[in-house]
């Protein structure tokens, strides 16, 4: 029997407690809007899988925990979030692009496992533009640069003159090939000239308990991850990916203001479900969240998780949301060839 995954390790577990703090406070003020049950007909009984393609504690785990409270309140059904990492999320976008299209399986994926699976794998074992389809796009991530406080900088500056002084790479921690944390790393280090030895982990929680040990030296994650450790001294925030500041992280720098160029850097999180699936199951999920994301409640757990909320007037049709994914993979596909990644 599957069932959902947990959070493992010291490090892990500050970040579920701050995560189930922002999930509080935003489910404290969700709207019940049991009007809405009745567009979904019969179907209201059935528990609906939302997959994740990322081990617990990263912000595609947070988004579809937050995504599936949200519009279950709303919809008045029960949505349960499965983990299943691995191959770059693509075990999880399988999974979802062969289930039947009943409404009762969706799939919450940042772009290593949707836009960009066919630049990582030889053979996916699925075609997402042909496979799977877009539901709702619910936030980008943007990420921050920590290192441990053994390397001896306070910068990107400091850094990138002891990366000069000393020939050897820099050990950087990713959540796997083509993750977030990867493409992040990768624009990095082709923009600044930086060597960098990537060190793949299964999720954000794995490389962050490696990261605060010391086993690595630095790393790009998701901000709600690193800002507790942050704030207790235990890692060194040098800047943040997102074009401007973050909310959550008020006085870390973005890198264009230390000084990079073309290094902003930000994943948007995307729902999806198998093609096939009738509108009618489709578009209450993406009314409710379309709603949902502009409650105050879920706009304040999005933005204190350091995401950046969607703030398209409108982004409801299959058309709309496909060409705004579109876009964003004409952005991330040079990002890879940067990144000297190529298919598997």
């Amino acid at each position: 029997m599957k069932h959902r995954s947990t959070t493992q390790g010291h490090g892990a577990c500050a970040d579920s407690a701050t995560r189930r703090r922002l999930l509080a406070g935003a489910g404290a003020g969700l709207l019940t809007g049991h009007a809405w049950a009745g567009m979904v007909g019969s179907h209201t009984h059935q528990h609906v899988r939302v997959l994740v393609g990322a081990a617990a504690g990263g912000p595609v785990d947070f988004l579809a925990r937050l995504f599936s409270q949200a519009i279950g309140s709303v919809l008045n059904r029960a949505f349960f979030v499965e983990n299943r990492p691995g191959a770059s999320g693509t075990i999880a976008a399988r999974t979802v692009a062969r289930a039947a299209p009943d409404g009762q399986t969706l799939l919450v994926a940042g772009p290593a496992s949707t836009l960009l699976a066919s630049q990582l794998l030889r053979d996916p074992g699925y075609d997402t533009a042909r496979e799977l389809a877009p539901v709702a796009v619910l936030a980008g991530a943007a990420l921050v640069l920590v290192v441990h406080p053994s390397l001896p900088v306070d910068s990107v500056h400091g850094l990138l003159h002891f990366s000069r002084a000393n020939p050897q790479p820099l050990s950087c921690g990713t959540a796997g090939r083509g993750s977030t944390a990867h493409l992040a790393a990768g624009l990095f280090s082709s923009v600044t000239g930086m060597q960098l030895l990537y060190v793949p982990f299964k999720g954000d929680a794995e490389a962050l308990i490696a990261l605060l040990a010391g086993d690595l030296q630095l790393m790009l994650m998701a901000p709600n991850v690193a800002l507790p450790h942050v704030k207790s001294g235990r890692l060194r925030a040098l800047a943040v990916t997102a074009v401007q500041r973050l909310g959550s992280m008020p006085d870390v720098a973005t890198v264009q203001e230390c000084g990079l160029q073309d290094c902003e850097y930000s994943a948007w999180i995307t729902a999806f479900s198998p093609t096939g699936v009738p509108p009618s199951m489709v578009r209450p999920i993406s009314e409710a969240w379309d709603s949902m994301r502009r409650h105050a409640a879920v706009r304040n757990g999005i933005e204190a998780a350091g995401l950046q909320s969607v703030d398209s007037t409108d982004m409801l049709s299959h058309s709309q949301m496909d060409a705004f994914l579109a876009q964003q993979r004409s952005k991330l596909e040079p990002v890879l060839r940067k990144a000297g990644v190529t298919p598997m």
